[in-house]
């Protein structure tokens, strides 16, 4: 189809705050020109059987990336945030973007610890769970963490 289609786009959430300054945010996000899971199935299957396939498949997902848009139709989002588990010292977060479709999870968890008003060091720790044939399992890296220590002046 040549002709230009409108698309819609949709996230509903809740938040949750508690007493001890944690916060979870649950995200279902709705990408209608996303991959269904038909497309995913074919483009991965096509993709395992022909290698030239497989880098178009690739192009379409970083095109996606590159553009910020969401690769699926479906897709789950869980945020945490947890502020002071030690008062002025020790900060925790963490993301999850997690796939209705196959279960599989890109994930990010950070960790700040406030040495003193000059020094931090913060801890970042990324990964995907699930099979090479997964939404997220397909990305081509499985883990990757940042030790970050800052000296401010």
């Amino acid at each position: 189809d040549d002709g230009k289609n409108f698309q819609n786009d949709l996230a509903l959430g809740a938040s949750w705050t508690s007493s001890f300054n944690l916060t979870i945010n649950l995200e279902y996000h709705f990408h209608q020109a996303g991959f269904g899971a038909a497309d995913f199935n074919n483009w991965v299957s096509l993709g395992s059987v022909t290698p030239r396939l497989a880098s178009e498949f690739w192009f379409i997902r970083q095109y996606a990336a590159d553009q910020q848009e969401p690769l699926m139709q479906h897709e789950f989002f869980l945020r945490f945030d947890w502020q002071d588990i030690i008062p002025s010292k020790l900060n925790v977060g963490g993301v999850m973007f997690i796939s209705p479709y196959d279960g599989s999870v890109l994930t990010l968890a950070a960790s700040q610890y406030f040495i003193s008003r000059n020094w931090t060091v913060g801890l970042y720790l990324g990964g995907v769970l699930g099979s090479a044939s997964t939404v997220q399992g397909s990305l081509p890296w499985s883990a990757s963490g940042v030790l970050q220590i800052v000296r401010y002046l």
